[in-house]
């Protein structure tokens, strides 16, 4: 392994240079065609049954493809690329084992980002150094500048082929205008056609025109989102490797401006930590203050953190963009300030996770208390980081973030929150952890709850067992078609909308419907 952290390759065999404005080879033709056919797909798949099994797959095929396309001209196998990709391909294998809708659209959009990090390390297109501030620059770029601004590139380059040294279009390119500019007139057409005769009404009918608009915007969507990621690769995969970045013109605000700021930022700061020790180092020991519930004293701790924390990186980003260096470092008074903020924030972060843990003492888990605790992680990593970059020239920043970041998102897609929800909550009711239990969370959960509400459907407190028992049983009528008071058959859906969890809840209620008599009506609505 080289000093970057990159495994030596032998460099690619010498090729001609090609120009921005060039025509498609066989393989940047079979990559268009398997981006069409998977973004498509992958739309449709979104559109009918969500982020599951289908859109999963879809997603998976995608960064295969472009991996293998982009291969052949790989600069540099870097870890930290091949750590990305391997992310982002987790993600989409994700999809089958979560049943948390927000938490698959976070996925989706980490995808998109460790995604796009991959080429950077591979095909050495970064101007900026990876791990810094900076470094956000060539992503942005590559995923707007490098799809939405090459367009014209890609689109050139498919409706032309080389031949004997010189450019000639190709015939698609007259097909695909006269397929566009039929649309319009077929919307015209077809209804006219339905109104005339009940034969092909008939037919019409039989191919379900209720799904017809969401069928023409999976077409829509999914072949534009081809088209930016086949332009993207296509140019990346022609374009040498980018040099750095030359030297800016913008030599830096006045360390002293910089300074007086962020001087009397940190004396506020301060003066708040020393009157206010007592009360926010009570989190810590689980006190709470007079007139404080946990509920208050947990949620005001969160928001002060999010609110001081977003503020801080602000000024932290902002002081390392903007103050004159030394040499290629921040004065030392300037370092040391933007130490202080980075530990205060650490500080507010560290009680946040402590009256974090009082209120699930205290009420048990949600989906957000988890989702908080797993922000306040990255949250930490990050400020952490930034601390030792102060310091030590070669901290990666960024990049431990997002390392974080890929862990803990993997962590809780894996392992489902909604589950760890219901199991902690369920766990600790029956242990007597917990007073009560808020039946009103488990109904919100995902079908990840099943197997716990099975167990609470038998408790010793009766009203417990019955909101178990209905909330099982509506479960039920959304997972399986109901005849007799008993499960018939699973519910017909479209086998890209399977996932696990689902899989999981309908072996439960079959498995225990006689012994938890499931099969009398519901005493209230679900």
């Amino acid at each position: 392994m080289n000093e970057n952290g990159s495994f030596p390759v032998n460099p690619p065999a010498p090729r001609r240079v090609r120009t921005e404005w060039d025509a498609t080879k066989t393989g940047d033709l079979v990559l268009a065609v398997l981006m069409a056919v998977l973004g498509v797909l992958l739309m449709d798949a979104i559109f009918f049954t969500g982020l599951n099994l289908g859109a999963g797959i879809c997603l998976f095929l995608m960064g295969i493809c472009t991996a293998v396309y982009l291969f052949p001209a790989r600069r540099d196998l870097h870890v930290y690329g091949l750590f990305c990709r391997a992310v982002m391909l987790a993600l989409a294998v994700s999809f089958l084992f979560s049943d948390d809708s927000g938490l698959k659209f976070l996925s989706l959009l980490a995808i998109v980002i460790y995604g796009s990090i991959a080429p950077l390390e591979l095909l050495a297109q970064r101007r900026y150094e990876a791990g810094t501030t900076r470094s956000v620059m060539d992503l942005c770029r590559l995923i707007f500048a490098c799809s939405f601004g090459k367009i014209g590139v890609g689109c050139m380059a498919l409706f032309h082929k080389e031949r004997n040294g010189s450019i000639e279009k190709r015939r698609i390119g007259a097909v695909l205008i006269g397929l566009c500019c039929a649309i319009p007139a077929l919307m015209i057409v077809v209804p006219l056609l339905i109104s005339s005769d009940a034969a092909f009404e008939s037919l019409v009918t039989r191919l379900r025109v209720e799904d017809m608009g969401r069928h023409i915007a999976s077409l829509m969507f999914g072949l534009f989102l081809a088209l930016l990621l086949f332009c993207q690769h296509f140019y990346l995969r022609i374009r040498e490797p980018v040099g750095e970045a030359g030297e800016r013109s913008f030599r830096g605000v006045e360390p002293l401006i910089v300074g007086s700021f962020l001087g009397a930022i940190c004396l506020v700061y301060a003066v708040y930590l020393i009157s206010q020790g007592a009360y926010f180092f009570d989190g810590f020991r689980s006190l709470l203050p007079a007139g404080y519930t946990p509920a208050m004293y947990a949620r005001r701790g969160f928001f002060e953190m999010c609110g001081l924390c977003v503020l801080n990186l602000t000024f932290l980003f902002l002081a390392a963009l903007l103050c004159r260096r030394t040499g290629d470092r921040l004065p030392l008074s300037i370092r040391l300030m933007l130490l202080f903020l980075c530990l205060f924030s650490l500080t507010l972060t560290a009680i946040s996770v402590s009256k974090l843990v009082l209120y699930i003492r205290s009420f048990g888990m949600t989906r957000l208390r988890i989702l908080t605790t797993g922000f306040d992680l990255v949250m930490a990593s990050l400020l952490i980081a930034l601390a030792l970059r102060l310091f030590v020239r070669k901290i990666p920043y960024l990049k431990i973030a997002a390392v974080t970041g890929a862990v803990v998102l993997l962590t809780l897609s894996f392992a489902n929150v909604d589950r760890v929800v219901a199991r902690y909550n369920a766990r600790a009711y029956q242990n007597g952890t917990l007073s009560s239990i808020d039946m009103k969370t488990m109904d919100k959960l995902s079908d990840a709850a099943v197997p716990y509400l099975v167990e609470l459907a038998e408790d010793e407190d009766p009203q417990v067992a019955a909101t178990a028992r209905n909330q099982l049983r509506g479960r039920a009528v959304d997972l399986f078609l109901i005849v007799d008071g008993r499960p018939a058959e699973p519910r017909k859906t479209d086998w890209r909308a399977w996932n696990a969890v689902t899989a999981e809840a309908r072996r439960m209620l079959l498995k225990n419907w006689d012994r938890l008599e499931l099969e009398n009506p519901p005493q209230k609505d679900r």
